[in-house]
């Protein structure tokens, strides 16, 4: 299993997945503000 994560590259970057969670995905588009609901 450790030989497969290296191979695929698991763990190139430690920190992203860690940081992703305190970041909101569904930050409005600049053509949402501009569309009539």
């Amino acid at each position: 299993m450790f030989l497969w994560a290296v191979k695929s590259e698991q763990f190139e970057d430690l920190d992203r997945q860690g940081h992703n969670i305190l970041f909101e995905d569904d930050m409005p588009n600049e053509s949402d503000k501009d569309a009539k609901h």
